[in-house]
């Protein structure tokens, strides 16, 4: 799983180190039980994180958001890449 699996449908916003994009799975994909899933992806800049030193929250976010699960107030994980 990759970027290359999604198709960018629109940016959502952006932030300090990084970007949130509306993707939907490309068809062509053979797992894809949905192709009509909408996703947010967040993208981080990988220099602004290391010069900012913010590596360690971004991989706790991840860490988080991955144990969380479908709790219903929080947003969930489906893939990191």
């Amino acid at each position: 799983m990759n970027i290359d699996f999604f198709k960018i449908v629109n940016k959502l916003g952006n932030g300090a180190f990084g970007y949130v994009y509306l993707v939907s799975p490309k068809k062509h994909y053979k797992n894809n039980k949905n192709p009509t899933q909408l996703y947010a992806m967040k993208i981080l800049e990988k220099e602004k994180v290391i010069k900012q030193n913010l590596a360690r929250y971004a991989l706790t976010e991840r860490n988080v958001l991955s144990i969380a699960g479908k709790h219903p107030l929080i947003v969930g994980l489906d893939y990191a890449f």
